[in-house]
């Protein structure tokens, strides 16, 4: 049994290996994905989602901020087909592609989509009164302590 199951894997692979010298590999790469999403959209992070692969063994996701895939930067992200991704800056557009990977190569991209980052947060805020002000709020407490006086006679 070992020896047939040696010769029957072994006609496998020389058949495989005859299509794929007769079809070339090119026609055995992987789709592109589809239905690429934004989902959320925060100040430094971007969450997306797309329709998984059959065949994937890992996604490539393409970001610029430029409408320009050859200038895109790349992140492998396994078998994920949604993700967060982190690390953006606050107020800026994104041109954004998605690429499936397996044994055959990378596919082409999936179409692309955009996402505007959220203006960030301050990090601290600072507050300041002069003298003036705080004479000011304090005249302002004694009159509606007054007037709560005048109500309760």
């Amino acid at each position: 049994k070992i020896g047939s199951f040696s010769s029957k894997v072994f006609f496998s692979i020389l058949l495989c290996t005859t299509i794929f010298a007769f079809l070339g590999c090119s026609d055995f790469l992987i789709s592109s994905p589809t239905n690429l999403k934004v989902e959320k959209i925060y100040s430094d992070r971007i969450d997306l989602s797309w329709d998984p692969q059959l065949g994937a063994t890992s996604y490539n996701l393409y970001f610029s901020t430029k409408n320009s895939f050859s200038s895109a930067s790349a992140l492998n992200v396994l078998l994920e087909s949604a993700v967060g991704i982190t690390g953006f800056e606050p107020n800026t557009k994104y041109y954004i592609w998605v690429t499936a990977c397996n044994y055959s190569g990378e596919s082409e991209p999936s179409q692309m989509v955009t996402a505007t980052t959220f203006i960030g947060a301050p990090a601290s805020v600072e507050m300041s009164f002069s003298d003036t002000d705080i004479k000011l709020l304090q005249l302002m407490e004694a009159i509606l302590h007054f007037q709560q006086m005048l109500l309760l006679i």
